[in-house]
């Protein structure tokens, strides 16, 4: 038994050994996604963005630039990022960085589902070794490697671990950059936290995080002394002013583009707080991991120093930042989740250390919990499981049944569902339908965002389908409404996980 135990901590130790058996385990529990087609913004903003990008010599100002092969559709459909006023394509003006990556490995390899997913899945491992670098450096190895587990499956990550998205970036980025600071590694830090700054609006929080630690632990030094470190420490900020000022001097748009900003007032700041707060420290079981950390927290109020609290105020200052941001999206929340495991695995290492053998007890309950909730029902757009899933193939039933019993119907479908049958790449048709109409609803303001006006002069027709579908906004969903003024005839329901399409024919 003392062999074993011996063996256990020596790979605990080793962070070769863990980062070989943390993605292999990923890439397993990954790999039925690799070749999922695209969801919500990936298709639309982020992987068609970085598309562009790969045909524009890698130039991260693409306003103005002619849409690439695969954002190309024809006759009087029009691809959504050309407004009513301009020819040229608008960009939301978010940091460059994810886009970049992206972008690079089209350039390289050409565009595939599988290379996108395989990008992300990587950036995800290193997400999982540096919270075990991190949590081991803070506390020790077994708090490191659990808190990587516990985050590998809890459910809002192990959702974004497959999406391409650049809050995924950011919160690798910013791990290391936290990491580094933290160790005194001048060089790594400046590198990384560069690097993070330019992968997401989020990523100044952990430089400005660093700056007060730095400022704290010095400050009984020098005004010289605290002054070197604000400019050694605060480089990165400098490195995002250039971005934001060259792609003014470029585009004429200063941080936000005129649709994107959203900073809130203090009410709407304190509900997202709230909120915010609720889902990261209750929801999906997290409840648990929370009475033990407050638990551990009051019987070691006197023990808590800052060190040990960088996790926990990394947390409430990411919060305190998007909340304020009033973004809505759940994936906005992905860098606070390493910290967050960090300290609440910290807190239960300690909370029952004298009963070593109860941790990964409760560890693999939590497990069991978190998988429970993977494709459970979801609140805030599908983006906090692996319900978005369930979307996916309901949609590829559904349109594997109309191509194979009325391949010559027109069938019309919202917004969200067209775009994904007139983009190949996307991943759910080789080639752009023809047969398939947008519903015409107030919602997507026909020709000034998505479609111009001879799209909408289109009449319903007897033979033609109508697809009603769970997963769209709430003003789509009530803008359906008005199929119960067509003759329908339910043709076709097709259920996944509660999710759901009807298949109407038009009498």
């Amino acid at each position: 038994m003392g062999d074993f135990n011996k063996k256990i901590n020596s790979f605990l130790k080793n962070k070769y050994y863990i980062g070989i058996f943390l993605f292999i385990l990923l890439l397993v529990l990954k790999f039925p996604i690799l070749n999922t087609p695209y969801f919500d913004d990936e298709k639309l903003w982020y992987v068609s963005a970085s598309l562009l990008i790969s045909q524009n010599n890698l130039n991260p100002i693409y306003r103005g630039i002619e849409l690439p092969k695969e954002l190309q559709i024809e006759e009087e459909r029009k691809h959504p990022w050309f407004d009513s006023t301009r020819n040229y394509i608008t960009d939301g003006v978010h940091p460059p960085l994810f886009f970049e990556i992206l972008a690079l490995f089209y350039l390289l390899f050409g565009h595939s589902l599988i290379l996108t997913h395989i990008i992300v899945i990587i950036i995800s491992f290193l997400i999982l070794q540096y919270t075990y670098l991190l949590g081991k450096y803070l506390f020790n190895s077994k708090t490191g490697f659990f808190a990587s587990i516990l985050l590998l499956f809890s459910p809002v990550f192990f959702s974004q671990a497959g999406r391409a998205y650049p809050d995924i970036l950011c919160a690798w980025l910013g791990l290391a950059t936290i990491y580094y600071a933290l160790k005194n590694n001048k060089t790594l830090y400046l590198i990384f936290g560069s690097l993070t700054v330019l992968s997401r609006e989020t990523g100044i929080c952990f430089i400005i995080i660093i700056l007060i630690y730095k400022i704290v632990r010095n400050f009984k030094n020098s005004k010289k002394i605290i002054f070197n470190t604000m400019l050694q420490y605060g480089f990165p900020i400098l490195i995002i002013l250039f971005w934001y000022v060259y792609h003014y001097i470029k585009t004429g748009l200063f941080i936000y583009g005129q649709n994107v900003s959203r900073a809130t007032g203090s009410i709407q700041f304190i509900l997202n707080f709230l909120e915010f707060t609720k889902f990261i420290f209750i929801e999906q079981y997290r409840f648990i991991l929370t009475i033990i950390m407050i638990y551990f927290m009051i019987k070691n109020k006197n023990k808590l120093t800052v060190n040990k609290l960088i996790p926990l105020i990394t947390v409430l200052c990411l919060i305190i930042f998007i909340s304020w941001a009033n973004v809505q999206a759940i994936r906005h929340l992905t860098p606070i989740f390493p910290f967050l495991f960090i300290f609440m695995t910290f807190s239960l290492e300690q909370t029952f250390k004298k009963n070593k053998k109860l941790l990964p007890v409760i560890v693999f309950l939590i497990i069991i919990l978190s998988i429970k909730e993977w494709h459970a029902p979801t609140n805030i757009i599908y983006e906090e499981n692996m319900h978005y899933l369930d979307v996916i193939n309901t949609r590829e039933i559904a349109l594997d049944f109309i191509l194979k019993n009325y391949p010559n119907s027109t069938f019309w479908v919202d917004g969200l569902f067209y775009y994904d049958l007139v983009y190949p790449y996307n991943g759910y048709v080789q080639e752009p339908l023809t047969n398939v109409e947008l519903i015409p609803i107030d919602y997507l303001h026909k020709n000034e965002i998505f479609y111009n006006d001879s799209n909408f002069n289109k009449n319903f027709k007897k033979g033609d389908l109508v697809l009603d579908s769970k997963w769209a906004v709430d003003e789509i969903r009530k803008e359906y409404e008005f199929i119960r003024y067509l003759d329908l005839e339910l043709i076709k329901e097709i259920n996944v996980h509660n999710e759901f399409i009807k298949i109407y024919k038009i009498k």
